[in-house]
């Protein structure tokens, strides 16, 4: 099971569906970040692209 498929899930579970999800990997095609943000993504964060510090920020943006 990837990424994609546990997002899937927490999608179609109507305890879960609403949850923000932050996805935080290094697939960084277009394809990929779309796909992200069609099955419901908050958040796409591209390892190589960010510090652990800019995903506290990212984090606490949508926890307000």
């Amino acid at each position: 099971m990837n990424g994609f498929d546990v997002l899937s899930k927490i999608r179609k579970s109507d305890k879960t569906k609403d949850l923000p999800v932050v996805f935080l990997s290094n697939l960084s095609s277009k394809d990929d970040i779309l796909k992200g943000k069609v099955l419901g993504v908050t958040t796409f964060l591209i390892k190589a692209s960010v510090t652990p510090d800019e995903v506290i920020v990212e984090v606490k943006k949508i926890l307000g």
